[in-house]
């Protein structure tokens, strides 16, 4: 049996990778609450047909004990994942070595599937994944790899006389109550045996002879069987990471006191969130994180946001990106409620760093700017960080304008903030920071609608009574009116 099929734990077809760009992470402090590895999975937007399966999947991992099962598993996986890493690093010039090491490996290879095969849950993609490794696990050609590894794990072929102890990748011996076990070994490296090189392993290995003859002949019956049994098996790592790390974030959310939901997803033209928080403040050590709204309709896409420095308005942009992509994972977000409408793009124009390599800030932002509208579908999100606010307040209005009024040509949602007076775009409303009393002798804000928000209910007066501008065209379409 092959292994190449192994279905992935979170699409249902083939895993999708960089949609979002790692800037992106780096922008709105996300590299902060996950690893690099989970962000290679979140950087690919979840097909919206996978995204109630995914739900199920943190659904069912909800409860300790179901992700203390899952941890295990997890655990097994990475075991055997830096095993073979391991294995795959020592050069074919040390045989004995490197043959032991595919010993161990294999040990762990078959005891990861066994726990998947095992592992039960009512999460659909979960159980696709069970039911693959309990068909791998009941063929003939691993019943023979298994057989063989566990006579090498109870030491009838492979037995040491010496400790062993292997790392991701290092590897360390220890002669135990026999000092003169050493004495075959090259000089150079006796006085300290723990540091144990593939040279020096290899020897070590080869001090038994019916040890090396046991571990080449395990190694020349077994590597294609491996290799073909394994073919896909490690593409796993990224995936039980990213799920393993959202649910980790899960509970220390939770944890925090902080509401938690599963968006809504909705076909009309809007994102919206009520009370929703910043999550990367958790890794700061935030205690009293100020809950935000925010809404983004088909009439009103975009939004200016201004106010004093240190008023949170970095602080929103990432409370609104870090919820939509988390929301695009499949994963909670940090709100009371949340709704979201098909996303094929999450973009940032944070300031960069001063190094422009050769080219001004100004044609720097420029150039960025550009690269985001060419990259643009035809619903992504912007977040946009004070950009062209270093030129002279005339140029910088000119090109912000001009740079909102193309996001939202393109059917962009987004904020734009910016220190410019003056600033104006069709269907791009206001947003101020406001201070919020704490009782205090600090200053907390939250960031509100520059006219309070009636505009907004006006619009959604209009458009419950069908009304509104969308309702209206509709309708005289139908009677030929154009």
């Amino acid at each position: 049996m092959n292994g190449k099929s192994f279905p992935s734990l979170i699409f249902t077809g083939a895993p999708v990778r960089g949609d979002i760009d790692g800037a992106v992470f780096r922008d709105l402090k996300m590299d902060a609450l996950f690893s690099r590895e989970a962000l290679s999975v979140m950087s690919g937007i979840c097909p919206e047909s996978d995204l109630p399966l995914r739900r199920e999947i943190f659904e069912s991992l909800s409860e300790s004990g179901a992700y203390a099962a899952f941890r295990s598993l997890s655990g097994a996986f990475t075991d055997a994942a830096d095993s073979d890493a391991l294995y795959r690093s020592v050069s074919e010039k040390y045989p004995g070595y490197r043959s032991f090491l595919f010993a161990a490996l294999c040990r762990k290879f078959v005891s990861a599937c066994k726990a998947a095969a095992g592992f039960s849950s009512d999460a659909r993609l979960f159980a696709r994944f069970s039911e693959r490794f309990a068909e791998l696990t009941s063929s003939p050609e691993f019943a023979d790899l298994a057989a063989a590894a566990e006579k090498c794990a109870d030491g009838s072929d492979l037995r040491l006389p010496f400790s062993f102890v292997s790392g991701a990748d290092t590897v360390s011996f220890s002669s135990g109550e026999d000092p003169g076990l050493w004495a075959g070994i090259d000089p150079a490296y006796a006085p300290e045996p723990s540091r144990a090189d593939p040279e020096f392993a290899d020897q070590v290995v080869s001090l038994d002879g019916k040890l090396l003859a046991a571990a080449l002949e395990f190694h020349y019956a077994y590597r294609k069987i491996y290799e073909t049994l394994s073919d896909g098996f490690y593409s796993y790592s990224d995936e039980f990471r990213f799920i393993a790390e959202v649910c980790g974030l899960v509970f220390e959310a939770k944890e925090a006191g902080l509401p938690l939901c599963f968006p809504e997803l909705t076909q009309s033209r809007r994102i919206s969130a009520q009370n929703a928080y910043d999550l990367t403040l958790l890794a700061k050590g935030e205690k009293n994180i100020v809950p935000n709204d925010f809404r983004f309709t088909a009439e009103e896409p975009f939004f200016f946001l201004s106010g004093a420095n240190g008023g949170g308005k970095t602080t929103y942009l990432r409370n609104v990106g870090v919820n939509v992509i988390l929301a695009l994972s499949g994963a909670p977000a940090a709100a009371d409620s949340m709704e979201l409408c098909r996303v094929d793009g999450v973009f940032t124009h944070f300031p960069a760093d001063e190094d422009f390599e050769g080219e001004g800030r100004f044609a720097n932002e420029k150039r960025r700017a550009g690269e985001i509208l060419a990259r643009c579908g035809d619903q992504p999100l912007a977040l946009l960080n004070e950009t062209f606010s270093t030129t002279v307040e005339e140029k910088s209005r000119s090109e912000t304008v001009a740079l909102t009024h193309d996001l939202v040509e393109k059917g962009a949602f987004g904020v734009y903030v910016t220190h410019t007076s003056g600033v104006s775009a069709d269907r791009a409303g206001i947003l101020v920071c406001e201070t919020v009393p704490d009782g205090g002798n600090t200053r907390t804000y939250r960031i509100v609608r520059a006219d309070g928000g009636g505009a907004s209910r006006a619009r959604d007066v209009l458009k419950k009574y069908s009304l509104d501008a969308e309702s209206l065209e509709k309708r005289l379409s139908r009677r030929g009116v154009k």
